[in-house]
Order: structure tokens, then sequence, then C-alpha cells
């Protein structure tokens, strides 16, 4: 094999990754996870698309006060910005909630504690 071919086959693989990524939002991957976990009779359990911030603290309180772990957490979709999650953990038997942005369509960015 040659060193044209090898390295068009590199840049082709790289190519491919850049195009899965842009093609195939958080959102979806998540969903296709979800859906191919399902068959197997498991879920991603800490993902939770459809609740609004007070459910996640029902759910984080819950299982805290179940627990006693600090840093429980959930991923669930953003009620505020239809692109972007929310990450809601529980610590010192407080729930804080943080804002994940989708940037330039590969990034992703975790804003400030978000408390209102």
């Amino acid at each position: 094999m040659s060193s044209s071919s090898s390295s068009f086959n590199s840049n082709e693989q790289e190519q491919s990754v850049t195009n899965l990524v842009k093609i195939h939002s958080l959102t979806q991957l998540l969903k296709r996870d979800r859906e191919q976990l399902s068959t197997q009779s498991r879920s991603i359990a800490y993902y939770h698309p459809n609740i609004d911030r007070d459910k996640a603290e029902q759910l984080l309180r819950a299982k805290y006060t179940r627990y006693k772990r600090d840093g429980l957490f959930l991923l669930r979709d953003c009620t505020t910005s239809p692109h972007d999650f929310s990450l809601s953990l529980v610590y010192g038997d407080k729930c804080y909630h943080y804002k994940i942005q989708l940037i330039y369509d590969i990034y992703f960015s975790i804003g400030m504690f978000i408390n209102n």
C-alpha cells in the first residue's frame, strides 16, 4: 500500500467521523443509544429527556434520601433552549442545575450554576 493510499484512508476516516458528528446531534445519539439499549432490556439511567427542573429535583432528592450520595446527577433536555441540555445534580442535600450548550455543532460548554 502506498503512503498516498494510506494517507487517503486516514483522511477519509477523519472526514467520516467529522460528518458523523455534524449529522447527529447529541439528542439523536442518546435517543439511538436508548433505543438500542431498550432492545437489550436496559436503559440509559442518567438521561431523562422529558422532565423539567422540579421533576429532576424530585427524582434526585428521592435517591439522595435513600443513598446519601453526593454527586448524584441526571441529564435532561433544557426546557428553555431546545438544542441544549441541563445537568441536574445533588450535593449536600441541595440541587444544582447547569446548562450544557452545543457550540459550533461539535463542542459542548457547561455554563455557570443556574438556581432560579
